[in-house]
């Protein structure tokens, strides 16, 4: 039986496309998680509003939680957007969370994921 890390690491991937209007909000929310340990990574799909300056902004206040993917690939298409960023996410991380860009989180939603990990006994890959 595989030892499970109880103190898992978690990675948000955040795919955006003129999200303006639902971003703040949103980046605020997972910032204010119960649980801790984890980082957002971001990559927008060729915002032409001020999404961009909104996550330059945010990756400036807290460069240890929140990368911006600056790669100047543009998809049209969220579905292969959110393959890019599954593509380029951390190997470290122990979770992945898919996140659109207009979801509001709980506070306790990473602490009820990872409590719901720690819960689970065999190997097998799990979905929340």
């Amino acid at each position: 039986m595989k030892k499970i890390n109880k103190n898992p690491k978690v990675q948000i991937l955040l795919a955006t496309y003129n999200g303006e209007n639902f971003l703040r909000e949103q980046l605020d929310s997972i910032l204010n998680q119960e649980y801790k340990l984890w980082e957002i990574l971001i990559h927008d799909d060729g915002s032409n509003d001020n999404t961009i300056s909104i996550l330059i902004e945010y990756q400036n206040n807290y460069p240890k939680k929140v990368k911006l993917l600056i790669d100047q690939k543009v998809f049209l298409s969220a579905s292969k957007n959110f393959f890019h960023l599954i593509e380029n996410r951390s190997k470290e991380a122990n979770l992945y969370c898919l996140c659109d860009q207009d979801d509001i989180w709980h506070k306790s939603k990473l602490k009820f994921f990872v409590e719901r990990y720690n819960s689970k006994k065999d190997k097998e890959p799990l979905l929340i």
